[in-house]
């Protein structure tokens, strides 16, 4: 609940439009979460221009898997 009260916050604060919250409750060391494949789905159809992630080890674990979801998400 915090990381979507901090997310919505920051949000609100930069004049953001959230258009969906998108939760997991699996390891972020897991690349195959359904939550990563709509967050995809939407990059892909060019619906969102930002992401917003209360912290890096919610993400995901480590720099190298940053890189690697980043990748993931813009490979169109």
């Amino acid at each position: 609940m915090r990381q979507r009260e901090v997310c919505t916050k920051h949000a609100n604060e930069h004049g953001y439009t959230v258009l969906e919250i998108i939760e997991d409750v699996i390891s972020g060391a897991d690349y195959n979460r359904p939550g990563i494949w709509r967050l995809r789905r939407l990059v892909q159809a060019g619906v969102v221009d930002e992401i917003l992630v209360e912290g890096r080890d919610r993400w995901t674990r480590g720099a190298v898997g940053i890189r690697i979801l980043e990748n993931w998400l813009n490979d169109k």
